[in-house]
């Protein structure tokens, strides 16, 4: 059921938007509780890890770290070269630490305190999308001040998406989502953009 409700909303996606596709970029939320600004740049190994483990606890120096990092968002740990990259979304703790799922096992121990660093503040992915109310070649067009709806499919979708998302291609940010799940299966989402 779920494959057959995905690939119907992908193929009126399809038939309507002519297979458009956008990128969608979406920042992490991590930040200093006690400061209110962003963390990225204070993160380090909470407690040792051993090698071969694959998750690890993260805080800031300040132990005030809150917030969420999506799933495929990439660190490194100081001393190894190694990329690895989140297997699901990590949420903070009330104690304010975050514990990261990921990929491949560590290469080496990663010791108390030692720095992590990200590989970028942002994440990007591919959607299939088709934007109500416009021919398919206005998908990109740019009307100031209106909001305009896109309907993006589940298919092949890199992640779900959520408020606060960017299209790089017109800078427009999702404004409001609503899941399209027909049967509780997730077939796609209808997404607000732009507006005043």
């Amino acid at each position: 059921m779920s494959f057959a409700v995905r690939s119907m909303i992908s193929n009126v996606i399809a038939y309507h938007g002519g297979r458009q596709t956008g990128t969608l970029r979406r920042r992490h939320k991590l930040i200093d509780r006690k400061t209110g600004q962003g963390a990225a740049d204070l993160l380090a190994v909470q407690a040792t890890t051993a090698l071969g483990g694959s998750s690890l606890p993260i805080k800031t120096s300040s132990g005030t770290l809150k917030g969420v990092l999506p799933n495929d968002f990439t660190f490194t740990i100081a001393g190894n070269s190694t990329v690895y990259t989140l297997s699901a979304e990590a949420t903070t703790t009330t104690a304010g630490v975050l514990t990261v799922a990921f990929t491949p096992v560590l290469a080496v121990e990663a010791t108390l305190d030692v720095a992590i660093t990200l590989g970028a503040d942002y994440i990007e992915g591919t959607f299939s999308r088709l934007v109500s109310g416009f021919e398919a070649g206005d998908v990109n067009e740019v009307i100031e001040g209106r909001t305009r709806e896109l309907h993006l499919s589940a298919e092949g979708a890199p992640w779900t998406p959520e408020e606060g998302d960017v299209w790089t291609d017109t800078g427009d940010t999702i404004n409001r989502l609503r899941t399209i799940a027909p049967g509780a299966v997730t077939a796609g989402w209808s997404a607000l953009i732009g507006g005043a």
